[in-house]
C-alpha cells in the first residue's frame, strides 16, 4: 500500500507544481492502476492512519475530495480545508498548503469566502517566491492598467514559467510578444510558446501553432 500511496502522492504534486487544472490531475489520478483487491476507501483509510508530513496531510486533505464520487459521499471540503492547514502549521513554507489555503479561501471551499483575504494570501505567498502563487496573483492583477503593475505581473509570470508553470509559460510568451510589462522579444516569446507547446498535452498543435502565427505577424 505505501507503494501505492507513493506513486498516487507523487503524480498529484507533480502535476500540481505545473500548474494544472483540478479536472487534468483527478484524471491523472484515475489512470494510475489500483489492484483489484483494493478499494478506494481503503486507500483513505491508509492515508488516514499514515500522516506524517505536510505534504502527506496536503495530498490527504485534496484526496478525500476526490473520492467522494469513487465512493458515492459527499465532499467533505472543512476536512480537506483542515487538512491543508495542518500542514501549514507543520511546515508554513510548504508551497502547496500555502497555495490551497488560498485558493480555498478565494472560492470558499471549506472555509468562509472572503477575495481580499485570498489576494492577501497570494500577495504574501508570492512575495516568498511561490510560484502557484505567482501565477494565480498575477492572473488577479493582469488587467489593471497601472505601469508598475503590469511590470510586476510580468515578473511574476516569469518567475513561474522558470518554475515550470505551464499556463506562466503561456502567458509570458504573450507578454514578450506584445511588449506588457517586459521588453517586446519575439525569440524569447517563440522559446517560451515552444516550451507551452511541449509541456501542454492536450493543445492541439496546429491550432496553437496558427495562433502564435498569428500573434507574431501582429508585430512585424
Amino acid at each position: 500500500m505505501e507503494n501505492l500511496k507513493s506513486n498516487l502522492s507523487e503524480t498529484f504534486f507533480n502535476e500540481l507544481k505545473k500548474g494544472y487544472h483540478q479536472y487534468r490531475i483527478q484524471k491523472r489520478i484515475s489512470e494510475i492502476a489500483i489492484p483489484d483487491y483494493i478499494e478506494w476507501n481503503q486507500i483513505f483509510e491508509y492515508l488516514m492512519d499514515n500522516v506524517n508530513t505536510a505534504d502527506d496531510y496536503v495530498f490527504l486533505g485534496w484526496f478525500s475530495i476526490f473520492i467522494s464520487d469513487k465512493i458515492e459521499r459527499s465532499a467533505d471540503e472543512s476536512f480537506s480545508f483542515q487538512q491543508y492547514e495542518k500542514a501549514f502549521q507543520i511546515d508554513p513554507t510548504n508551497m502547496f498548503s500555502q497555495f490551497l489555503i488560498a485558493y480555498c479561501t478565494y472560492f470558499g471551499k471549506g472555509t468562509t469566502k472572503d477575495l481580499a483575504h485570498a489576494d492577501e494570501l497570494y500577495e504574501r505567498f508570492s512575495n516568498s517566491g511561490n510560484h502557484l502563487c505567482q501565477y494565480t496573483f498575477a492572473t488577479r492583477l493582469m488587467h489593471k492598467n497601472k505601469h508598475d503593475y503590469k511590470l510586476r505581473v510580468s515578473f511574476m509570470f516569469k518567475s513561474a514559467a522558470m518554475k515550470e508553470h505551464i499556463a506562466a509559460m503561456l502567458f509570458l510568451g504573450d507578454r514578450y510578444t506584445n511588449g506588457i510589462g517586459i521588453e517586446r522579444d519575439l525569440h524569447k516569446a517563440l522559446f517560451w510558446y515552444a516550451k507551452y507547446l511541449k509541456n501542454d498535452q492536450y493543445i492541439e498543435p496546429n491550432r496553437f501553432l496558427k495562433w502564435v502565427s498569428s500573434q507574431i505577424k501582429k508585430q512585424v
